[in-house]
């Protein structure tokens, strides 16, 4: 089974306990993939006493290769949303990397998130 880049919006569906079947699949073949980006933004929303056990369980999910810079840079963008500045959002790095075909792309319909 070819590996699968998991949203964001799919791991908060799934770390929420609702059911997300193909995500289900993925994980059991050992398909799904993380990018850092959704890893933090992941740990980043959840409550201290919650954040190691998740921190935990993501390390069990590969992830996609990045560089060193990439936490920081992520870090940075994530703060200025905090202060009401424009962050680029990781969705259209997602669609770019599924338009090259160098990874295939699981995210939730918008209706859902």
């Amino acid at each position: 089974m070819r590996r699968t880049l998991v949203d964001t919006s799919v791991s908060v569906e799934h770390f929420r306990g609702r059911r997300v079947p193909a995500l289900e699949v993925l994980l059991r073949a050992n398909a799904a993939l993380l990018s850092p980006y959704v890893r933090l933004e992941l740990l980043q929303a959840v409550r201290t006493d919650e954040a190691r056990e998740l921190a935990y369980l993501l390390g069990g999910i590969p992830q996609v290769p990045h560089r060193d810079d990439v936490f920081p840079a992520a870090e940075a963008m994530l703060e200025a949303r905090l202060f009401g500045c424009a962050a680029p959002s990781f969705d259209r790095a997602f669609d770019r990397l599924a338009k090259l075909g160098l990874a295939t792309l699981f995210r939730l319909p918008r209706a859902r998130r």
